[in-house]
C-alpha cells in the first residue's frame, strides 16, 4: 500500500513563519496520523526542494494560513498550481487558519475545508519541542489532535463497535471548538461519532453523505453558530444538513434530532441572526427536532443522558398519562405527602422532587421531569426568593431543555393567606393548599391534559 502523501503549504518569506516550527508542526501531524492509521505518511512542506512534483501526487493539501500567506511569493505559486490541479484531480484541501485577520481567514481561492485554530501567528509562541507547553497551550494541542482525527479516513471505521452513534453535523467556524470538545466527550464515553465535510465532494456526493449519516445515527446534532457557515450548492451547509435531516425524520418518523444554539452565542452577522430566527419559526425544518438553547456543559450532559436512555429505554404503555411534576424546596418536604395523595387518588402520576447530593443527578431528574410532564405544580416559598426565581425560569423556558411545547398548565400552590409577587400571578395559576381547591385542581388537570 502506497503511503498517504500530504503537502503543507505555508509562507516562506515571512518574518512570522519559522521553518523549524513548520517542520515540527508537520512532523507532529505525521506522527499522529501514522498512529491512527497504522501506516506510513509522506509529508513535504513549502520549505522543501522539488515540491512541485510532490504537490501533483499529494492526496491532501494543508494550507497554513498566516496573516501574510496569500501575499507570499512562493505560497502564491503553490496556490496557482493547486488551482490548476483542482480541475482534474481529486485532492482534499484544508485551510488551517492561524490568523485573527478576518479578511485573510475568509479568503476563498481554493475549495478548502476551513479549520480555525483561533490563534494569531503562533509560530514563535508555541514551542512544539517543549512538552511543558502542553499545559500552557493545551487548547492548541487538543485542536491539533482533533484535526488529525478529522483528516484520518480510518478514524471512524470503529463505529460498528460503539454503543451508539451520533451524527455531529458540520457547523460554522466560530463553533468548531465546541464541536471538537463535544466529539472528544462522546468518544471518551465510548460513543461513535459520524462527521461529514472532511473531504472535497460534488454537491450530489455531499447530499448522499449527509443522508447516509442520518440513516446510521441514533442521534443527530446540529450546532448553530453566530457566523455564517460555508456555502454548499447555493446555500449554507447548516441549512442544507438541516433540510436533509428534516426530510429523513419526516420519512422515517424518527424524533432523534437536537438543534443546539449555545446560550452565550455571539451573533456577528445579521444574516445569521435572520437564519436562526427563521429556523425557530419554520416548522418544515423541524421534523424530529428539538431546539435547545443552553450552556455547553448542560448540552453535553443532556446528550449523554439521552444516549444512556437509549441503552436502557423506558417502556411506557400506550395509554395517555396525566403527569404532574411537583417542585418544592427541601425544607417543604413535610408538606407534600397529602398533596401527592390527593392527586394520585385521581390517577394523576406525580413526579416528586428529587432530594439528593449529586448535582448532576438532580439536574437530570429536573430536566427530564420538565420535558415529560403535562403540568407543573410549584410550592411557593417566600423564604427562598432566589430558588423560587430559578425554578420559575426553568418552568417558563422548558422548551429550551428539549420540550416540544411550553408547559401551559403552571400552578403556584400557596399556603392560605400568602400573598405572592404580582409577576408570579402573570405566569402561574394561583391555587391555595386546601383540600377542596386541590380536588378541583386535580379534576381540572385531567380534563386539560396538555401532551
Amino acid at each position: 500500500m502506497n503511503p498517504q502523501k500530504i503537502f503543507v503549504s505555508c509562507a516562506t518569506q515571512s518574518e512570522l513563519v519559522f521553518e523549524n516550527w513548520i517542520r515540527k508542526f508537520s512532523n507532529t501531524i505525521k506522527l499522529l496520523l501514522e498512529n491512527y492509521m497504522n501506516s506510513n505518511i509522506d509529508i513535504v512542506t513549502s520549505f522543501d526542494k522539488n515540491k512541485t512534483q510532490f504537490i501533483e501526487q499529494a492526496d491532501t493539501i494543508l494550507m497554513v494560513v498566516s496573516s501574510g500567506y496569500y501575499t507570499d511569493k512562493n505560497a502564491r505559486k503553490e496556490i496557482e498550481q493547486i488551482q490548476k490541479l483542482e480541475k482534474n484531480t481529486s485532492k482534499t484541501i484544508y485551510k488551517l487558519i492561524f490568523t485573527d485577520n478576518t479578511e485573510t481567514a475568509d479568503k476563498d481561492e481554493l475549495s478548502a475545508i476551513p479549520y480555525n485554530f483561533y490563534l494569531e501567528n503562533p509560530f514563535g509562541q508555541i514551542d512544539l519541542s517543549n512538552q511543558d507547553d502542553y499545559v500552557s497551550e493545551k487548547s492548541f494541542w487538543l485542536k491539533l489532535v482533533d484535526f488529525s482525527m478529522a483528516v484520518c479516513p480510518e478514524c471512524n471505521l470503529n463505529l460498528k463497535d460503539s454503543k451508539h452513534r451520533v451524527f455531529i453535523a458540520e457547523t460554522g467556524p466560530d463553533m468548531q471548538d465546541k464541536k471538537d470538545a463535544l466529539i472528544r466527550e462522546l468518544q471518551h464515553n465510548g460513543y461513535g461519532v459520524i462527521t461529514v465535510g472532511q473531504e472535497k465532494l460534488t454537491p450530489d456526493e455531499t447530499k448522499k453523505q449527509i443522508e447516509k449519516a442520518c440513516e446510521e445515527a441514533d442521534i443527530i446534532v446540529h450546532i448553530i453558530g453566530g457566523v455564517k457557515a460555508r456555502d454548499a450548492d447555493g446555500e449554507d451547509i447548516i441549512t442544507l444538513q438541516n433540510n436533509i435531516a428534516a426530510g429523513h425524520c419526516e420519512k422515517t418518523g424518527k424524533e432523534n434530532r437536537l438543534i443546539w444554539i449555545p446560550e452565550d452565542l455571539l451573533i456577528k452577522d445579521e444574516n445569521q441572526r435572520l437564519l436562526i430566527e427563521k429556523l425557530k419559526r419554520d416548522n418544515t425544518a423541524l421534523p424530529g427536532a428539538e431546539i435547545v438553547q443552553i450552556p455547553t456543559e448542560t448540552f453535553k450532559d443532556i446528550l449523554l443522558h439521552r444516549l444512556k436512555e437509549k441503552e436502557n429505554p423506558i417502556k411506557l404503555n400506550g395509554t395517555k398519562q396525566n403527569i404532574a411534576y411537583l417542585i418544592y424546596h427541601p425544607h417543604q418536604k413535610n408538606k407534600i405527602r397529602e398533596i401527592k395523595a390527593q392527586f394520585e387518588s385521581e390517577n394523576i402520576r406525580v413526579i416528586d422532587t428529587l432530594i439528593a447530593e449529586n448535582k448532576k443527578e438532580l439536574l437530570f431528574h429536573h430536566w427530564q421531569s420538565l420535558i415529560i410532564c403535562n403540568s407543573v405544580i410549584l410550592l411557593y416559598n417566600e423564604n427562598y426568593p432566589e430558588w423560587l426565581e430559578s425554578k420559575k425560569k426553568d418552568i417558563i423556558k422548558a422548551t429550551g431543555l428539549g420540550r416540544k411545547a411550553p408547559i401551559m398548565h403552571r400552578i403556584l400552590l400557596l399556603e392560605p393567606g400568602t400573598k405572592p409577587d404580582t409577576k408570579l400571578k402573570k405566569e402561574f395559576e394561583i391555587v391555595e393548599n386546601k383540600k377542596e381547591a386541590l380536588n378541583g385542581l386535580a379534576k381540572n388537570l385531567i380534563s386539560k391534559t396538555e401532551l
